[in-house]
């Protein structure tokens, strides 16, 4: 009998170390290889969903940059403009590790929701892709 409670004793022991002695594994963190674009905030320009009159001018600043971490340059910003079944497209060849850029626009003619879609890729195909809804009352 006293070998048999010895025996249950180092295994209860073994069990205790066991599972006091586990540390919790710090999760890896995720880096983000993509392109950096950005539709910056500006008194007059939009940068994100936002409600026009039909016709109203707005303006849009974007800042793309090459990943940090890859250090890619940029190969080309494609803006898609979506309104009622309807799509035109914008392609801009990008040289260098930058871009700035700012482009005025006139919200719709009529009524209803148009979205603009912004797609920055680098040289090795890597994208960004953002967008924003323009709503025309």
């Amino acid at each position: 009998m006293g070998k048999l409670q010895t025996i249950f004793k180092v295994f209860l022991l073994a069990g205790i170390v066991a599972f006091t002695s586990c540390t919790k594994e710090e999760p890896i963190p995720v880096l983000d290889l993509n392109p950096v674009l950005n539709i910056i905030e500006d008194n007059n320009c939009v940068s994100a969903d936002v409600t026009l009159a039909t016709m109203d001018q707005f303006q849009l600043k974007i800042w793309s940059e090459e990943n940090p971490f890859t250090k890619n340059e940029l190969d080309e910003l494609k803006i898609i403009r979506l309104f009622k079944m309807q799509a035109w497209d914008t392609t801009f060849q990008i040289e260098g590790p930058s871009l700035w850029l700012e482009i005025k626009f006139n919200a719709q003619l009529s009524t209803g929701e148009e979205v603009f879609e912004f797609i920055l890729t680098d040289k090795e195909g890597r994208l960004t892709q953002k967008s924003i809804c323009i709503t025309t009352e």
